[in-house]
């Protein structure tokens, strides 16, 4: 019985341990800080991102975030929209309004439903540099169409561009 506690023991403090070293990996938060979201004509969403040389997006998903758990992308939150880059295609888009399809894109998973005020969003990038790490949550109350959200904060354009070139001088931490 004590072996077995121990076992459970050794795998908890595993995930928690493994949890913490992503938490604190700073490529991840200088990925998010490229990605924002502002308001487009229309009251459309506008998705901004700041790629590094070389890097190319490959997918673009809006979420609806649903319950209180505090992981955004999970199983129980709804993909509302999603495209996809068609291979090849070339050059990557800085922005993109949602439920748009920019050119060299194909729709995945067209809008469907209309984004509201009052609930939680958010925008996923899978780029050839990195897949999931790139997010913004937001809700369509809170954007503006003079400043760029990321991170909990509002931006100019330059302040953004200037946040979002950060992670292209900082190279991703080897995996060990």
């Amino acid at each position: 019985m004590v072996l077995k506690r121990l076992g459970w023991s050794r795998i908890a403090i595993g995930v928690l341990l493994s949890a913490l070293a992503v938490g604190c990996d700073p490529y991840i938060a200088l990925g998010q800080q490229a990605v924002g979201v502002s308001r487009a004509a229309g009251g459309h969403v506008l998705v901004r991102w700041v790629s590094c040389r070389g890097e190319v997006l490959e997918r673009v998903r809006l979420i609806l975030v649903v319950g209180d758990d505090p992981a955004v992308g999970d199983e129980d939150d709804r993909v509302l929209w999603e495209i996809v880059a068609i291979e090849g295609a070339q050059p990557t888009p800085s922005q993109i309004v949602v439920g748009d399809t920019p050119p060299g894109f194909e729709e995945v998973k067209p809008l469907t439903v209309p984004i509201r005020p009052g609930q939680p969003y958010a925008i996923f990038i899978d780029s050839n540099q990195a897949r999931g790490l790139d997010a913004v949550e937001f809700d369509l109350a809170s954007l503006r169409a003079d400043r760029i959200f990321s991170m909990d904060a509002y931006y100019t354009e330059q302040e953004f561009r200037e946040r979002g070139r950060e992670k292209c001088a900082t190279p991703p931490a080897p995996n060990p």
